[in-house]
């Protein structure tokens, strides 16, 4: 406010930042001190901006991050830039970017780097994804302009990438394209910049060798979900190389030009060669997977293929297309090595189908990351992006041999016409295609919302992040647990009339998850406590510091879960289990990093077997598992420490899609 003009007093001011929805208050005013202060240009504009912006700001998810988001803004380009006048002068582009600063990390981030990027939210034109042409102008002038430097060209087409990504997510966060038209924007971005950058590396190759022309023609593959036209936000490119010496050529200058040039094109898009984020090739489904060359004649494919492919192999080529480089090479692969082998004329063998199945379940069991449940994790999980799309393969691998329309690449169109040829039932069809664009949607706002690639496949626990990838789901902000129930059934309680016996304090705790009572029935309730051996410990366990106790070294056995090993890292420091404050958080992860040394484990179930078998001295462990390692072994003690626990309740739910719910609450009103 001008000095004029009544100001609220500061506690005042805490209140309204608080009724906002800043968790910091503090920290809001200070941001808008700076922001306002003082007599420039960026100043008065702000000083119009703020009223608007706070409230829109305070709509989103995280209205903190947002805030400082919008200062960083101004400390970056408020000065030499026109940005600031523009959102002036359009406020539907500057609600737009309260809504991305305050619900986006990853765009927050690329937005400081982008000034310009600003601009694009005043036109529903510049939010569209740009044209295959349009990027293919860009890219051949980048080839010409950079031809005798890779580290410019590489800069120079991951500066492309980055950009375009971030106007694609831009777009989708503004409601300006779908989800359909955001993943075929960044599939044509990965295919502008990988097809230049094969090019650039064949010209380089071609030059450094002393030839007047190129000795092999080389052809990118894309596979997986890049095959698919699916790329996601966090989605590296599943590829196979292959390369056909020229007419007289020798074959040993065609192999040895094929492993420069693809030297050459990964140094390009994922090398040390620019600081611009990196273009990842995942080459692990070429033949031979991982023990196999980067880059193989087509000679050597045909032979591989026609002799010693596993039936996987032939399920991966569902996905083959043709993405850069020589387009007659790559359809003679794709039409005499990969069709015969997708696309098969005579029915799959009981074994073959046995062997899909074992190698999904092998895959899920070895990828799934340690401490993430199978419930939480968006591609692994039962119902995930992995079920829906194994099973439209299965079935594409069964019928498009005789089925020319069923020939396609991507999940959706494969089973659009699965539907259409009655070969998926429609209700089971809505089932998967719902399923696979939730997922894959939840996937790019999960990406969004934190920044983090290795967080994008799961499923938040906590109730605040989940409410950052709602958000992404058409939810308002703080609808994390609306999210989650909107995936179970509403329980008919009718049919649960055994729920009188539950006391009413456990129904009243249980609208922590569920407010309203709708969706659950909680029907366990225990903590975590240490679990010790009498024989082996000797004095009184009462505390969690007894945890980092050097005597007990390689006697102690931790939680394989990020959330309660903090817990008890957080209550041994005197701090709440719930705390998110970023200091004792820190100091808590120091604590568990200085007892590692001492741990024996870091288990799960494990934890019963060995207490049983006396294989430790201390266990963190549920109360539950508690009582029945005590059954099975006398000498083991559970204790709550003095600093205290959590208190858990287990719940009963329903999953929204099940076909027989009265059934399911039967069996609840049983229990």
């Amino acid at each position: 406010l001008d000095d004029e003009q009544v100001e609220l007093s500061a506690n005042a001011m805490q209140e309204r930042f608080a009724s906002i929805g800043f968790a910091d208050p503090d920290a809001a005013m200070r941001h808008v001190t700076a922001l306002t202060a003082g007599i420039s240009r960026a100043a008065k504009i702000n000083r119009i901006l703020l009223p608007a912006a706070l409230q829109w700001l305070g709509e989103g998810q995280n209205p903190d991050m947002g805030l400082l988001n919008w200062r960083k803004l101004e400390e970056h380009f408020g000065t030499d830039s026109e940005y600031l006048g523009f959102l002036r002068d359009s406020p539907s582009a500057a609600q737009r970017l309260c809504h991305i600063l305050s619900n986006s990390r990853f765009l927050g981030d690329a937005l400081n780097k982008s000034v310009e990027s600003v601009t694009w939210l005043g036109s529903d034109n510049d939010l569209q994804p740009r044209s295959r042409e349009s990027l293919d102008v860009q890219t051949h002038a980048s080839l010409e302009r950079n031809a005798g430097s890779i580290n410019d060209f590489a800069n120079s087409i991951r500066a492309m990438r980055r950009h375009e990504i971030e106007r694609i997510g831009l777009g989708w966060m503004s409601g300006v394209i779908d989800d359909k038209a955001s993943l075929a924007g960044m599939t044509d971005v990965y295919d502008a910049a990988i097809d230049a950058s094969l090019t650039w590396a064949i010209r380089h190759q071609t030059q450094q060798m002393g030839l007047d022309e190129a000795p092999a023609a080389i052809a990118v593959i894309g596979m997986g979900r890049y095959g698919g036209r699916e790329v996601n936000f966090s989605s590296d490119a599943d590829v196979i190389i292959i390369y056909r010496p020229s007419d007289n050529a020798d074959d040993n200058q065609a192999n040895l030009f094929a492993r420069k040039v693809q030297e050459d094109l990964r140094a390009i898009l994922q090398g040390p060669t620019t600081l611009e984020p990196k273009i990842e090739l995942d080459m692990d489904l070429r033949p031979e997977g991982k023990n196999g060359p980067l880059v193989r004649s087509y000679a050597s494919c045909e032979e591989y293929y026609r002799s010693w492919a596993s039936t996987w192999e032939h399920q991966a080529l569902l996905r083959a297309r043709y993405a850069a480089g020589d387009a007659a090479l790559a359809e003679d692969f794709l039409m005499n090595v990969a069709d015969p082998l997708r696309y098969p004329k005579i029915d799959l063998t009981e074994a073959q189908v046995a062997e899909i199945r074992k190698l999904k379940a092998r895959m899920e069991a070895e990828r799934l990351p340690r401490g993430v449940r199978r419930d939480r994790h968006l591609k692994l999980g039962k119902g995930g992006l992995s079920d829906v799309e194994w099973t439209i393969q299965l079935l594409q691998l069964q019928h498009a041999g005789d089925n020319a329309n069923l020939r396609v690449n991507g999940t959706m169109q494969a089973l659009d016409e699965l539907e259409r040829r009655k070969l998926v039932s429609a209700g089971d069809a809505v089932v998967l295609r719902r399923a696979w664009w939730m997922c894959t949607a939840a996937r790019n706002g999960s990406y969004l919302w934190s920044g983090r690639v290795n967080q994008a496949d799961i499923l938040p626990d906590d109730t605040y992040s989940l409410g950052g990838l709602a958000v992404y789901l058409g939810y308002d902000a703080n609808r994390g647990q609306h999210f989650e129930n909107d995936l179970l059934a509403e329980i008919n309680y009718e049919n649960v009339p055994n729920l009188k016996y539950i006391d009413d304090i456990y129904m009243e705790m249980s609208k922590q998850y569920d407010p309203e009572n709708k969706y659950s029935v909680p029907y366990l309730w225990g903590t975590v406590g240490i679990l010790y051996n009498k024989k082996m410990v000797d004095e009184p366990v009462d505390s969690w510091n007894i945890l980092w106790d050097e005597k007990y070294t390689d006697s102690i056995l931790m939680q394989d879960s990020v959330r309660d090993a903090f817990a008890v890292a957080l209550k041994s420091l005197g701090y709440s289990l719930n705390s998110t404050d970023l200091d004792e958080l820190e100091a808590a992860k120091k604590l568990l990093i200085k007892q590692k040394p001492l741990v024996q484990a870091y288990v799960i179930d494990q934890v019963r077997d060995k207490m049983i078998g006396n294989e430790a001295a201390l266990g963190v462990i549920y109360s539950g598992e508690a009582l029945y390692c005590q059954k099975e072994n006398p000498d083991l003690e559970y204790v709550i420490p003095k600093e205290g626990s959590n208190l858990w309740i287990d719940a009963l739910v329903i999953p929204k899609n099940a076909q027989n719910k009265k059934n399911a609450e039967a069996f609840i009103n049983y229990l």
